[in-house]
């Protein structure tokens, strides 16, 4: 039985947001650590 791979993605923007959903559909259990209340990085809406 193999581990589940636990790992950490730095960055809510594009490439973050992804990497973290590519990496839960492979079966790791990730946590996303953003320094802004909102996810999107540099995509991020303004109003």
């Amino acid at each position: 039985m193999q581990k589940r791979k636990q790992v950490i993605v730095i960055g809510g923007g594009l490439a973050g947001l992804s990497t973290a959903v590519h990496l839960c559909e492979n079966g790791a259990a990730v946590q996303l650590f953003e320094a802004r209340a909102c996810l999107g990085g540099a995509d991020e809406l303004m109003e």
